[in-house]
């Protein structure tokens, strides 16, 4: 019986192990290239913003693979937030992508995210 508890115990500290192993490897790094994630851009007046971003994208060789509009009012201003869904090639790392997104007048936040 002892014995039987043992090999149980022992039994599920190994599968905690590989599963903590395995999630830990998910991880994003933002270090590490990506080759899809979601970059998250919140700015004000689309009509300028929109154009200079899919500029950027197209220069940059990045793919946008899935694309969600949303726009909320703050008083008198209008903020757009779009999330992006993006593939990115090799010579793109995911600093180029918030450096490049913030050097736009209009934006006021660019986040990255996991897929």
């Amino acid at each position: 019986m002892l014995l039987d508890m043992l090999l149980l115990v022992l039994a599920a500290a190994i599968l905690a192990a590989l599963e903590y192993r395995r999630r830990r490897r998910q991880e994003f790094d933002r270090n590490r290239h990506q080759d899809e994630l979601v970059c998250i851009v919140t700015f004000h007046d689309r009509g300028v913003t929109l154009p200079l971003i899919d500029a950027y994208y197209a220069d940059a060789g990045i793919g946008v693979l899935d694309l969600s509009l949303n726009k909320d009012g703050i008083g008198e201003s209008t903020l757009f937030t779009n999330t992006y869904r993006l593939h990115l090639p090799e010579t793109v790392e995911q600093s180029d992508v918030v450096s490049s997104l913030s050097a736009i007048r209009t934006v006021q936040s660019v986040q990255i995210r996991p897929m």
